[in-house]
């Protein structure tokens, strides 16, 4: 049913993240609002990366070693400015108040970051084509 590749399309993207006003909520909401959509980008590859290193896909994508190096540099620039610059007022208090604060909040950032690529078409054709595979027939029992 070719209804289901818009509907496996949006299963897969990743909901907004919703503020509020504890410490992690201020965190991440500084975070996303202070990235712009190349940070977003960029933090999208590297988690990318990340997730290509696990070795039931590494074997099936082949990545320079100066792009993942490249990548990483970035991160660390970018954690680094977020952190000390760019939304300091709210990482002192998620500095004292935990490590998980932290890792909460630039959860919310990866989130928005992954939905910033999934946003694209090519992104999107990507996770639709396996539809092309479906037997609408199968999907009778549905109706």
């Amino acid at each position: 049913m070719k209804i289901l590749a818009p509907l496996f399309a949006m299963f897969c993207s990743i909901s907004t993240f919703a503020y509020s006003d504890t410490t992690t909520d201020k965190l991440g909401s500084c975070l996303v609002n202070s990235t712009t959509g190349s940070d977003r980008v960029a933090l999208a590859r590297w988690i990318g990366f990340a997730i290509i290193s696990h070795p039931s896909i590494r074997d099936s994508v082949a990545i320079p070693r100066l792009a993942i190096d490249v990548s990483d540099r970035e991160i660390a620039e970018l954690m680094t400015d977020l952190i000390t610059v760019r939304c300091l007022d709210e990482a002192r208090p998620a500095f004292a108040d935990g490590g998980s604060v932290f890792e909460d909040a630039f959860t919310a950032l990866g989130q928005v970051a992954m939905q910033e690529l999934l946003m694209n078409q090519d992104v999107d054709a990507r996770i639709s084509a396996f539809a092309e595979y479906l037997e609408d027939s199968t999907f009778e029992v549905l109706e």
